[in-house]
């Protein structure tokens, strides 16, 4: 890095590039993707084997919520994910009552009030077994949990686990409940009280994959709550019960096993221990070269870029590269009209463009950059507040190549560009996206000042910059600082020459 650019850095104060491009969570890779037709106000998701009656129930929630695209989609995909669930829960109910087929058919029309009231009236008159009493109480936690009447999932959850807290479907409920409503550390004692069950049963088939998922969901709730040292062993101890599995039936769970490698390496990359992180990756990529996929969240393109990510910070440039290009194969779709295909391919060049930076190869950044640019630039205009900060993001990046490289008119240009997409995104909701305008903007005024702009257009951008944060933030301690320092010696210099 240049001196110049180590100035840059500085000047910005911690809002300068991020190694990392856009979040992988905002490329839609489950059930559910944004409505490309719908361009303006809040964007409508469409999700594969939702119907149209129970998708408006999942939009008039987001609607209503103050949250980015990205973040709505993980909701989106989490709702689906439990739609879907309730369905095959109903179909593989032992006793198919007349009533509870009108359940199923209420909730497939997307009548979630309807089939609550009707459940409610089966459980009232109920004269069966324990295990069906647990199965309506937890029939009807999922109707309540995907109308998004939370409190109300959460005691029927916990009424089917208390019945049969032997039934693992019934613990995962209960904590995934929880952990929706934040309460980890109670989620984390119904995990391992199922756990402690199944560690009294004959290890058979069924036992070993319910102490997997059981393991899996313990691991993530430790960590969720920084015990980070509690999670590694959890999941280290469930690696063991995945690896039984893999080898007493083969082809049958090796999901299982990636998924454990996988969110294990997870863990260890947030704590910076970039080599074991590396190991787990590599094990979940051995893993997926047979087979592709784990669920709908994680594929192979994903994980290999994982693993150059990982190379980048170790500063193994070369390996980095090559696991890029095999990601870059792979998401690939040449021809595709499809925003998700699009939005992919896209995210992986920026990241390629990032890699090529930190390189100090400009010119293969910049090819990745631009290229990535057009795409996100396209999927901006077809959908703004879906793909307008990725390619905002994306101007900025170039803006800091060009700024380093003393390319001052280019780095200048797309700095602009970045803030004209962050003002048309703060249009659309202020409070969400008013600290990125004012961020974006604090960036091109110390662009501005490094180019040799007159300091006085550069402080009235920065003037601005702070009318646009929604939250108190030190990040434009510098600029604002550098702005008093220009008035006071104007002034000096106005009083000397009086």
């Amino acid at each position: 890095m240049t001196r110049f650019r180590e100035f840059l850095f500085v000047a910005i104060a911690g809002i300068g590039p991020v190694l990392a491009q856009t979040s992988l969570t905002q490329i839609s890779t489950g059930w559910c993707s944004p409505n490309i037709a719908n361009v303006t106000g809040n964007v409508s998701i469409v999700c594969k084997g939702v119907s149209p009656e129970a998708l408006s129930t999942l939009n008039a929630h987001l609607s209503e919520t103050e949250k980015q695209l990205s973040e709505k989609l993980a909701e989106a995909n989490a709702w689906a994910q439990r739609y879907h669930e309730l369905l095959a829960l109903t179909a593989k109910l032992p006793k198919r009552t007349a009533a509870l087929r009108s359940v199923e058919m209420m909730v497939k029309r997307g009548q979630l009030a309807r089939a609550m009231r009707s459940l409610d009236d089966i459980i009232r008159g109920d004269k069966g077994s324990l295990m069906e009493a647990a199965q309506m109480h937890f029939l009807r936690a999922h109707v309540e949990d995907i109308n998004f009447q939370f409190d109300l999932a959460l005691g029927d959850y916990k009424r089917a686990n208390q019945i049969m807290p032997e039934k693992t479907e019934y613990a995962l409920g209960y904590g995934a409940a929880l952990q929706r409503q934040t309460q980890h550390r109670q989620a984390i004692d119904v995990y391992r009280e199922g756990i402690r069950g199944l560690q009294n049963k004959d290890q058979t088939q069924e036992t070993l994959y319910d102490l997997a998922r059981l393991g899996n969901a313990l691991g993530r709730a430790l960590w969720q709550v920084d015990e980070f040292k509690s999670a590694e062993n959890e999941f280290e101890s469930n690696l063991d019960v995945a690896h039984k599995l893999v080898s007493r039936f083969p082809g049958k769970y090796e999901g299982t096993l990636a998924e454990t490698l996988y969110r294990c390496g997870e863990l260890y990359e947030s704590q910076d221990f970039l080599v074991k992180a590396l190991n787990q990756y590599l094990a979940a990529e051995r893993v997926l070269r047979v087979q592709t996929s784990i669920g709908n969240a994680v594929t192979l393109p994903y994980v290999l870029a994982d693993i150059a990510n990982i190379h980048t910070k170790l500063r193994n440039y070369k390996l980095a590269e090559s696991y890029y290009s095999q990601a870059r194969k792979l998401l690939e779709h040449p021809g595709s009209t499809r925003a998700v295909d699009q939005a992919q391919f896209a995210w992986i060049l920026g990241q390629i463009g990032d890699l090529y930076e930190v390189w100090d190869r400009p010119k293969e950044a910049e090819t990745s950059y631009l290229s990535a640019l057009r795409i996100r630039s396209d999927l901006c205009v077809r959908m703004p507040e879906g793909y307008c900060a990725s390619a905002a993001q994306t101007h900025e990046r170039l803006a800091w190549l060009y700024m380093g490289s003393g390319s001052f008119p280019l780095g200048l240009s797309h700095a602009r560009e970045a803030v004209a997409l962050r003002r048309r995104l703060w249009k659309i909701n202020k409070t969400l996206y008013g600290n990125a305008l004012a961020e974006s903007l604090i960036r091109l005024s110390v662009f501005m000042r490094a180019a040799g702009t007159d300091s006085d257009d550069a402080c009235a951008i920065t003037r601005e910059a702070i009318e646009y944060a929604t939250e108190s933030s030190t990040k434009f301690g510098v600029a604002t600082m550098q702005c008093a320092t220009d008035e006071q010696q104007a002034s000096a210099t106005t009083g000397d020459k009086n």
